[in-house]
Order: C-alpha cells, then sequence, then structure tokens
C-alpha cells in the first residue's frame, strides 16, 4: 500500500516567501496546496515544481472568512486531513501613518493579522477533529520592533507574532 502525502497549506503560496516555501516542502514530499488571490501566480508557481510533492492551487481571499473556510473544508474533503497551516500571506505599505490612506492601512491589518487569524481558526476546527496539526506563522522582526514608516505594518506583525500566547499556547 502506497504511503498517503502528508498536505501542508501555505497562504501567499504563488509568490515570494510563500512560493520559496512551497517549492522546499514539495522537495520534502508533501502534497502542498498553494493558497493566494491570484490564479495565474498560483499556476506559474505549482507548474514550476518538480520533485517529490504534489501539488494543488486554490484561489482564496484570506480577508474573508467564509472564502477561507469554504476553501479549507474543501481542501479537508479531498485529502482527508490537513497536516500543516504555514499563514504566509502579507502585504506592506509603508509611508508615514499620517499618508497611509484608511482603504490601506485596513487591507494591511485584514491581510497579515485577520488573515492568519481567520485560516487558524478553520484549520483549528479540522485540527480537532483529527486530534493532531502544526501551525506555523510567517512574522517579521517588524513584530519585535517598531520602525519608522512602517506602523502598520508593525502593528500586523506583532499581533501575529502573538497570536499563540492569544490562542493560549505556549
Amino acid at each position: 500500500m502506497l504511503e498517503k502525502k502528508k498536505t501542508v497549506v501555505i497562504t501567499g503560496g504563488g509568490s515570494g516567501f510563500g512560493a520559496a516555501l512551497s517549492k522546499n516542502m514539495f522537495n520534502k514530499g508533501f502534497h502542498v496546496c498553494l493558497l493566494g488571490r491570484d490564479e495565474e501566480n498560483l499556476e506559474k508557481t505549482g507548474k514550476s515544481m518538480s520533485g517529490k510533492g504534489t501539488v494543488s492551487s486554490h484561489v482564496v481571499d484570506v480577508t474573508s472568512y467564509s472564502s477561507v473556510e469554504s476553501c479549507f473544508n474543501s481542501i479537508f474533503l479531498e485529502h482527508g486531513k490537513i497536516d500543516i497551516l504555514i499563514n504566509n500571506a502579507g502585504m506592506a505599505r509603508f509611508g508615514a501613518l499620517e499618508t497611509l490612506a484608511v482603504d490601506t492601512i485596513d487591507h494591511m491589518l485584514d491581510t497579515n493579522l485577520k488573515g492568519a487569524i481567520y485560516c487558524t481558526k478553520a484549520f483549528l476546527e479540522l485540527m480537532k477533529r483529527e486530534n493532531d496539526g502544526i501551525i506555523l506563522n510567517v512574522v517579521s522582526t517588524a513584530g519585535l520592533v517598531g520602525k519608522k514608516n512602517e506602523t502598520v505594518y508593525c502593528a500586523s506583525k506583532f499581533g501575529l507574532g502573538d497570536l499563540r500566547k492569544v490562542c493560549g499556547w505556549n
């Protein structure tokens, strides 16, 4: 009997650090679920992989809980289990706080912080059914030390870095 591949979900998996993480996990033999808003980037990243793993792409808006929940349920039904969630999706706009548009602030907080919270919430429900799973949050040194012209980005990363404490994890 063939051993089932472990499944890893990587938000923001279609570009940048998320794509690099995805390729690394793919090369280790995982089934990698690339999550992101841009279908073209997801497909491009998926096609660039070669090695031991398998890959699927899922268009999702992490700022919408219903979109996240639907996506996670679909992955769970298809693969029977999600072993690892990597909250990597993020965006940054830098500048003096007084120059940032309110919709930019909202989008950054919704993506960087609420997106990770929504994905964690959806995954926790599935994790509890299986009594197993790992959650990794990609954070930044900006979550540890404030930086000039990065007020909102720092706040969103600080919140994400402390998510494990808020959830009661060590």
